[in-house]
């Protein structure tokens, strides 16, 4: 893992601002596969070779976020908010 703060110690308008291949989001998508079970470098793999979006980024279908989530999977997996990071 990075030399950044941790993510969850930022912020969150500072958070939000982050480009999607900061290393506090990698180390932070680390952590999340670790807790999960999830294979080594699985989301940030998704994060950082898919879309390439910022958190600010909207798709034409409605994708949001880092992560790029349609409104539908996001309710579905209770995402309030696809631009936070954390959550």
């Amino acid at each position: 893992m990075g030399q950044s703060v941790p993510l969850d110690d930022l912020p969150s308008t500072i958070a939000r601002s982050l480009p999607y291949n900061h290393p506090a989001l990698d180390d932070h998508a680390a952590m999340v596969e670790q807790k999960y079970g999830l294979p080594t470098g699985l989301l940030r793999s998704i994060k950082n070779d898919g879309e390439r979006s910022n958190n600010n980024q909207v798709s034409q279908k409605g994708a949001s976020g880092f992560m790029q989530f349609m409104p539908d999977t996001a309710k579905e997996y209770g995402l309030t908010d696809s631009r936070d990071p954390v959550a």
